[in-house]
């Protein structure tokens, strides 16, 4: 059972646990643009990964999980982030959490998971509304699965996330398919995209298409003062980055940032 595989530690966090491994939670913040200031809106939710030694995990891990175990792990690390946000000061703001395709192979389980979870939110003492659900870039087995799983957090209250738009299979048409609320763009796909006139425009022809339908947009991988450029040049609403919030294990970013003083930012957090 997933609650059988979460402990809390003597500072107050919450700890996984997954064979030999231990997984903490760490917290990015997700800031909104206005004029030239970004308010801080949520975070999105990551996992490290620490082997019996303390040493940490490359992110592959994942990938060697055993696909039995793939949906339990899955489960077990959105389990883990609520547990730590609701018991850290977020102050009413957005949690975003990751959801592997991959690991939703029948509607009866996947179904039960959604009751659970959302019982499991309003337990914490969270409003679903709070909630995001990021469907990663990985493959499914069953596109119309995935959009009925969609459906049923859309239904509880919980908004979907299409992640990594510009990867693997977070295209247009999964967009379309799950009635996404938010699309976070990838960076890497931006900056392809920005490298001539006519893929630029393509790009925010993209990004105000999204607009128009309704859809909120993250710039996610925010990393350069060009990057805050082409964001604030298009309907982009959104950011999340290193260039405004490293991953950090308790919830602490700063509540505004005046974009104006971005390079002033960059060295603090390169210093």
């Amino acid at each position: 059972m997933v609650e059988d595989a979460i402990s809390k530690t003597d500072d107050g966090t919450f700890i996984g646990k997954y064979m030999e491994y231990k997984l903490k939670s760490v917290f990015q913040p997700i800031y909104k643009t206005q004029d030239r200031q970004a308010e801080l809106i949520g975070y999105e939710a990551l996992v490290r990964v620490f082997d019996s030694e303390k040493n940490i995990i490359p992110p592959d891990f994942f990938a060697s999980v055993q696909p039995e175990d793939r949906f339990f792990v899955d489960w077990l690390c959105r389990a883990l982030h609520l547990r730590n946000f609701a018991a850290g000061n977020h102050n009413g703001k957005q949690i975003f959490v990751n959801l592997t395709p991959t690991s939703f192979k029948n509607f009866a389980k996947s179904d039960q998971e959604v009751t659970i979870l959302a019982d499991k939110i309003t337990e914490l003492g969270l409003h679903p509304s709070q909630m995001v659900c990021e469907i990663t870039e990985h493959p499914v087995d069953s596109l119309e699965l995935l959009t009925v799983i969609a459906k049923r957090f859309q239904d509880a209250g919980i908004r979907v996330a299409i992640d990594d738009f510009g990867v693997g299979h977070s295209d247009f048409e999964r967009v379309c398919a799950l009635q996404a609320d938010i699309v976070k763009l990838d960076r890497l796909w931006c900056l392809e995209m920005r490298q001539t006139l006519a893929t630029d425009q393509l790009a925010r022809n993209m990004i105000s298409q999204f607009n128009q339908m309704g859809i909120d947009i993250v710039y996610e991988g925010v990393e350069t003062e060009a990057d805050i450029g082409f964001a604030l040049d298009t309907p982009i609403g959104y950011l999340q980055g290193f260039y405004l919030g490293r991953p950090e294990g308790h919830i602490n970013a700063a509540e505004v940032i005046n974009l104006d003083h971005i390079p002033q930012l960059a060295r603090q957090l390169s210093a």
